[in-house]
């Protein structure tokens, strides 16, 4: 398999497998599962934190460009091949 298709595959199965998660986690918040089985156990905590709030800043504190800085980012993207999707449709 080229690693361009696996990476493909893996980032559908690590979708697959969130979804999968966020549904189990949905029931077990709203006791549709039980929350103990013979291995293991889920517990709900709740807790809070701290998050600053930016936008409660004044419009020049947070326009002043000294207060940013470009931060590089390299991310690696996976897209159909092109002419693939048109062979697909026959077209």
């Amino acid at each position: 398999m080229h690693p361009a298709d696996e990476l493909a595959r893996i980032r559908q199965e690590i979708a697959t497998l969130k979804a999968r998660e966020k549904a189990l986690r949905e029931e077990f918040l709203d006791g549709r599962a039980p929350l103990r089985s013979n291995a293991h156990e889920v517990r709900i905590v709740n807790k809070t934190r701290r998050v600053f709030c930016r936008d409660r800043l004044p419009l020049h504190v947070r326009a002043d460009p000294a207060l940013w800085r470009d931060s590089p980012m390299t991310q690696v993207r996976v897209v159909p091949a092109a002419g693939l999707a048109e062979a697909a449709d026959g077209g």
